[in-house]
């Protein structure tokens, strides 16, 4: 074993191998990292929910006031042809988000197949230096300066480069002492630190 300068025994080196496998719930936490972080990119109106109510009551009272004028309606039935009108403008609407909500379902089933089949056969090794991906036709390496921060979520590790979407890694594909090394890797902190921020948060 080698040592340090003071003589107290040397950090192991952090080096391991998995392959990666997701299950489904795994997917789903990697898919809501994804969307909390499109939402952090976006800059959200604060108007954007009230914006069909809105112009619900413009169209509602809009038709009110026509058919009032055209005679199709009687005084007094004013309230009731704006409620109907805005009712229906409300379901007009709300059917291509429902539309939408279906596709994004099958959508979603197909980006976790594309997925899975993106990752399938790939290799993770981790090392002093940082990170190699090896698939049966690639291969690639990211530095351990290429990441600014590690994270636990939902099951998974994930690894936070300077710039871009996280690595996410499952976390039961290691044990706590490799999961505090890969941590160690990405956040710039020491093997025997990281392995005391797991045991604390996984006791």
């Amino acid at each position: 074993m080698s040592t340090e300068p003071d003589g107290a025994p040397a950090e192991p080196t952090p080096r391991f191998r998995i392959d990666l496998d997701y299950a489904d719930d795994e997917l789903a936490a990697v898919e809501a990292v994804m969307a909390r972080r499109q939402q952090a990119l976006l800059k959200r109106d604060p108007w954007d929910p009230w914006a069909i109510i809105i112009m619900g009551c413009i169209v509602a009272f809009a038709t009110a006031i026509l058919a009032m004028w055209l005679g199709v309606g009687r005084r007094g039935q004013g309230a009731i042809i704006a409620a109907l009108a805005f009712v229906a403008f409300w379901i007009g609407a709300s059917s291509p988000g429902l539309i939408a909500r279906r596709q994004a379902a099958r959508l979603r089933a197909a980006e976790r197949a594309d997925f899975r089949a993106e990752w399938a056969g790939t290799t993770l090794a981790v090392d002093a230096r940082g990170i190699s991906l090896q698939r049966p036709d690639a291969q690639g390496f990211y530095a351990a300066s290429a990441f600014r921060s590690a994270t636990r979520e939902g099951g998974l590790v994930l690894l936070w480069p300077h710039a871009g979407a996280p690595l996410a890694i499952p976390a039961r594909l290691m044990s706590t002492g490799q999961q505090a090394r890969l941590m160690a890797i990405a956040s710039g902190q020491s093997a025997t630190e990281a392995g005391l921020a797991a045991a604390a948060q996984h006791p």
